[in-house]
């Protein structure tokens, strides 16, 4: 590893970034592949049948897979059924990832595995028009995190309460789970670091949860739930052991706009476990082929009792052309705001390619760096080739 001598106290240029990005933008929850909600003005549950984002596209989602996404916007390629729809009551989909990764080991040799990080299949059954219920399962059983839920949807409008298994809604819902602000890496550590990130993995099992959603105006959005805990591990007997206290409470609220060729995205985001408190803003800035989305959180009592740990996000992307993106990535995670040293960042940049209508090839290379003692260490890079279908 290479030491580089720090010449300013890299927290306070943190601290003074993230009171810039607040103090200009204020408080955001852009999900899925956020950076398309922020470039069209639209919600998640535009495009998904999650209406915090994330997982099954409805028609207007598959639409927008076709017309809008791709480089070859002449193929006409579409789902296997119209919509995903078996019958007129039933639709199905899938997701699926596979992930080329090419790092360093601890005895210096390059290792180069090859997995699966994604086998998700949805459906949705249609009720009527006001009732639905959906679920999600993995194909492989070792990893699979089961999602079902009933949702009530106020008729004309957005506004709805749901019940059933779910991850509670908080910050970004990135695709890219190794994201310190989602669930970090889960198998690679640096310089005696474990996983470092916050709960939201996609491994981390769904609790059960009651949610409700408001969509007051067309610039608002807001969410608030009640769930069984997760974020210090999976709660045992469906909650008979917890106190009302003790369960999962989370609440969020955004507001977005448009000024001219301008798109502004603003969120705060809170949730509540026992003793452990998680607060902070996630944000989005789109202006002509550039988009800039952010988040800072604040984890308190999370790693453990008296320690407070703080995670951030950045990343600037530049659409070359249709279908065609690049992006630069800034990440940090820090799990002890009171010490002097000890904390993990990284650098990422990418290439995201959509060569055709439901497929995506993702590039990106990855330079993490530790703060150890008032000095920065840079490890091997890293590399990260990813293929993506979904329907």
């Amino acid at each position: 590893m290479q030491s580089i001598p720090m010449n300013l106290n890299h927290r306070l240029r943190l601290s003074i970034l993230t009171l810039m990005v607040m103090g200009i933008f204020g408080a955001e929850s852009l999900q899925a592949t956020p950076r398309f909600a922020l470039e069209t003005g639209s919600t998640c549950i535009t495009c998904h049948a999650n209406p915090t984002g994330g997982g099954m596209r409805n028609d207007y989602g598959q639409g927008f897979a076709i017309d809008e996404i791709p480089m070859d916007l002449a193929s006409d390629w579409a789902a296997p059924w119209p919509g995903g729809f078996v019958t007129d009551w039933l639709r199905v989909g899938a997701e699926f990832r596979v992930q080329a990764l090419n790092y360093q080991a601890a005895d210096g040799s390059r290792k180069s595995p090859l997995f699966a990080m994604q086998s998700d299949i949805y459906g949705q059954i249609l009720m009527n028009d006001q009732v639905d219920v959906v679920f999600k399962t993995g194909l492989d059983p070792a990893y699979a995190t089961p999602e079902f839920w009933l949702r009530l949807l106020q008729s004309e409008s957005d506004n709805y309460i749901r019940a059933g298994r779910f991850q509670p809604n908080y910050g970004l819902r990135l695709d890219d789970h190794t994201a310190y602000i989602r669930g970090g890496d889960l198998r690679l550590s640096q310089s005696g670091f474990g996983s470092a990130g916050l709960s939201f993995s996609p491994m981390t099992p769904k609790p059960t949860a009651v949610e409700v959603g408001f969509f007051p105006g067309s610039h608002f959005q807001f969410t608030a739930s009640l769930a069984n805990r997760f974020i210090k591990g999976a709660s045992p007997a469906y909650g008979f052991n917890e106190s009302l206290g003790e369960k999962n409470f989370a609440i969020q609220g955004g507001y977005w706009t448009e000024w001219g060729p301008i798109g502004v995205a603003v969120f705060g985001n809170f949730m509540q476990e026992d003793e452990i408190t998680l607060a902070g803003s996630h944000w989005g800035l789109t202006w002509l082929n550039f988009t800039w989305l952010g988040e800072v959180d604040w984890a308190m009592d999370y790693i453990t009792a008296g320690q407070n740990s703080q995670a951030v996000f950045q990343e600037l992307t530049y659409t070359l052309l249709q279908g065609l993106a690049v992006s630069g990535r800034y990440e940090h995670f820090d799990p002890d705001l009171s010490s002097a040293s000890g904390s993990l960042s990284r650098v990422d940049v990418g290439l995201n390619l959509f060569p055709t209508s439901f497929g995506e090839i993702q590039f990106h290379l990855r330079w993490p760096m530790v703060e150890q003692n008032g000095e920065i260490s840079t490890a091997p890079m890293q590399g990260i080739l990813q293929f993506h279908t979904w329907f």
